[in-house]
């Protein structure tokens, strides 16, 4: 199937797994938080300080706060839907730009079987779907990632500043978690590379310039509420919590199951690709012991740290689907992948099956959710026959339309 097919193709899968029912749900956990102070950011006029009942809250950095108040004001309101747009936009374009930023790395096809892996892993898909400051973060750091591939080999000022760039976006979404993750790739690949070169005054005066703007709605915020509690606040969310945590306080070996879960379905690849890269690690490439051992620091820097709660590694999902990647490109086990495509091929009759099996259970069938397994049955039937060729790239669908 031609290259412009398939991106066609993986174009409407995002649409319709990020954008499908997306405010259907009431809202879950802390997207109540976010929509409220949102909500009441537009009613006082502000854009420095959200508040909840009228009282500051300003411990979550800005731009998701921004974003949802803009969709807000543009489709007039605040309800599941307008709340959770700004992060499913996000989210695409976070796929695009990750599509775009391991072009270098991937030739086609597999530029598009990385992104398919990021798009249908559960920690992508999970959080492009809620109000949530996550996603955020993500797309701040795929942009950065997407920028030093691209310049990695240059003194670029353009590149220093969209790397920073970025990771002022992750910090003003999430925290300086963004920072930590982000400098421990260049970090690594100084070490392994000599590419100290890129400690120059052109990447100083980015990192400046980048470093004002991060600070400066610190600084408006203060000005706004007449208290220099911001930067007190930012201190302790983000310096003091990850040594001396006031919550959070989950066991070190959290980490051990969320990383397989968020890169889930494709968990068996990181484990396999773990053992292989280890194995193999002298006859690793100099880009696949790059990402191998980013993905390596940054599990160690969010273990090591004392405040620990599941989502906070999300991060790490970018990097370790670059090394799932190189891992199915040059070093996959043929059994494996052979479990993987027979599961693909027994998902094809999973909505089929539910199709019966519902009534039998005397369970009551909508007509939405009956059409729905219809539709999933036929696609699955689609991508099963007109796939051949791209194997990886059909068991990607094929997981994808049960998703």
């Amino acid at each position: 199937m031609k290259k412009q097919r398939l991106i066609l193709v993986l174009l409407v899968l995002a649409l319709l797994l990020i954008f499908w029912n997306l405010g259907e749900r009431p809202l879950f956990g802390v997207e109540g938080r976010w929509a409220e102070a949102t909500r009441e950011m537009m009613l006082r006029d502000s854009w420095f300080v959200p508040t909840i009942n009228f009282e500051p809250h300003v411990t979550k950095p800005l731009i998701p706060f921004w974003l949802i108040k803009i969709s807000g004001m543009v489709l007039q309101g605040f309800n599941e839907f307008t709340v959770r747009l700004p992060g499913a936009l996000i989210a695409l374009a976070s796929l695009v730009v990750f599509y775009i930023g391991v072009t270098p790395l991937f030739s086609y096809p597999w530029n598009l079987i990385a992104s398919g892996l990021l798009l249908t892993s559960v920690g992508f898909l999970e959080f492009s779907r809620l109000a949530q400051s996550e996603i955020y973060q993500l797309f701040g750091i795929i942009t950065a990632l997407a920028f030093y591939i691209h310049f990695r080999d240059k003194k670029s000022f353009l590149g220093y500043l969209g790397f920073f760039g970025g990771m002022v976006i992750g910090g003003l979404s999430k925290g300086i978690t963004s920072f930590a993750v982000l400098l421990t790739l260049p970090l690594i690949d100084a070490i392994l590379e000599k590419r100290f070169y890129h400690l120059n005054w052109k990447s100083i005066l980015a990192g400046t310039i980048a470093l004002g703007f991060y600070f400066l709605p610190y600084y408006l915020t203060a000005q706004e509420l007449k208290s220099q509690i911001p930067f007190y606040l930012w201190i302790r969310e983000n310096l003091q919590q990850a040594v001396n945590p006031y919550d959070n306080l989950r066991p070190f070996y959290i980490y051990f199951l969320y990383w397989p879960i968020w890169v889930a379905p494709w968990s068996l690849f990181l484990f396999a690709a773990l053992v292989k890269f280890i194995k193999n690690f002298k006859k690793l490439s100099k880009e696949e012991r790059l990402f191998f051992l980013t993905s390596i620091f940054i599990f160690l820097i969010f273990t090591i740290a004392k405040a620990r709660r599941g989502y906070y590694l999300l991060p790490i999902l970018p990097f370790s689907i670059i090394f799932i990647t190189y891992y199915l490109k040059t070093h996959a086990d043929w059994f494996l992948l052979k479990i993987y495509r027979l599961v693909g091929h027994c998902l094809v009759f999973l909505p089929l099956i539910f199709l019966l099996i519902l009534p039998f259970l005397k369970l009551s069938l909508s007509y939405t959710l009956g059409l729905s397994l219809i539709l999933g049955f036929l696609f699955q039937v689609v991508v099963f026959f007109l796939f051949k060729k791209e194997p990886v790239f059909k068991t990607i669908l094929h997981f994808a339309i049960v998703e």
